[in-house]
């Protein structure tokens, strides 16, 4: 069995055209047949959704499976995947309208609404047309979504998804937890084996057998930052208790009020410097077709040495926002 399946999403991000991710397209309004338009409008109402003067996109996909159940469940997926995907465009925020949207029965050719409260196999019993409209430039995250299964894929996702969840949480640890996760799920090692030097790396911090990876010009880049040094070893005390945490976190057990609120944000700020940093880096190395994550991590010191403004911005951002904690609201703050 066959099916259509399309949400509803609300966005601050203006696509002009339909985007293509892998298996899922972003397709704006007039895409629609009448009676998908129907249908969309239909579901909108049943959620009691006010969507006058909204940006609503809708996320589209065509999968197989024994039941609607099941083909739901696996569309659900890739939807949730595709948002993350659209979250790594410059301050854009996503989030599905409840529920709303509607599936198109392509055996039969029906076209039924999602609406509160009613199970989906109430089919309204319309014809419908399928209408891909013209696609724009394929970009890093359209390209990454036609890789789903590759295992750097997969890693990726889980890491956008981890720290995706960890800007929605309003507890500061769990926020930490959920962010440190997301280096845990790209950061492949052996048991017992940290992924201290890894962050470092990605942050501009290279600390022994990195360090040797690393060309002489590249590294005087480096240590031609004012207090290079100190702020070296300042990052990897910090890396190296956040691990702590993370395992006490997990582990041990812990009073929420045992935590300092003043350095959790400091830490947290470190972890999220170094995951932005990381994602970007692994963006570039999934596009030059690296299909694995131990491929990666080799494949990461010549990506970092690449960036000709690590130099500035480790001055100029992430050292200048430690000295000044006000300018870090922004980074601070989470998002929907």
């Amino acid at each position: 069995m066959r099916y259509k399946i399309v949400k509803l999403y609300e966005t601050n991000y203006h696509f002009a055209k339909t985007e293509s991710f892998g298996a899922v397209d972003v397709r704006l309004s007039g895409t629609e047949t009448r009676s998908e338009a129907a249908a969309a409008l239909d579901s909108l109402e049943s959620y009691e959704i006010e969507h006058e003067g909204k940006n609503l996109i809708r996320l589209v996909t065509i999968v197989e499976g024994s039941g609607f159940a099941e083909a739901l469940h696996e569309a659900n997926i890739l939807f949730e995947e595709t948002a993350d995907l659209v979250k790594r465009y410059p301050v854009a925020k996503i989030s599905q309208c409840s529920g709303a949207g509607y599936f198109v029965d392509l055996d039969t050719g029906t076209v039924a609404a999602f609406r509160k409260s009613e199970k989906p196999r109430d089919l309204l019993g319309n014809l419908f047309h399928v209408n891909y409209g013209p696609y724009a430039k394929v970009n890093a995250q359209q390209y990454i979504a036609a890789g789903r299964e590759d295992e750097l894929v997969k890693a990726y996702f889980r890491a956008i998804n981890w720290f995706n969840k960890s800007r929605s949480q309003s507890r500061r640890y769990l926020r930490f937890l959920f962010s440190w996760i997301s280096f845990e799920t790209v950061s492949k090692v052996e048991n017992n084996t940290s992924i201290v030097p890894r962050i470092s790396m990605v942050m501009g911090f290279p600390r022994g057998a990195d360090v040797r990876k690393l060309s002489p010009s590249f590294l005087g880049k480096l240590n031609n930052v004012k207090d290079y040094k100190a702020w070296k070893d300042y990052v990897y005390k910090h890396l190296e208790e956040s691990r702590e945490l993370r395992n006490q976190l997990v582990h041990s057990g812990f009073k929420e009020t045992d935590l300092v609120e003043e350095d959790i944000k400091k830490k947290q700020y470190i972890v999220d410097y170094a995951y932005h940093n990381m994602i970007d880096y692994l963006e570039r190395i999934v596009l030059e077709g690296i299909r694995t994550i131990e491929d990666a991590w080799d494949k990461m010191p010549s990506m970092i040495e690449s960036n000709e403004n690590i130099a500035t911005q480790l001055e100029g951002s992430f050292i200048y926002m430690l000295n000044n904690p006000d300018t870090r609201e922004p980074f601070d703050e989470g998002s929907d």
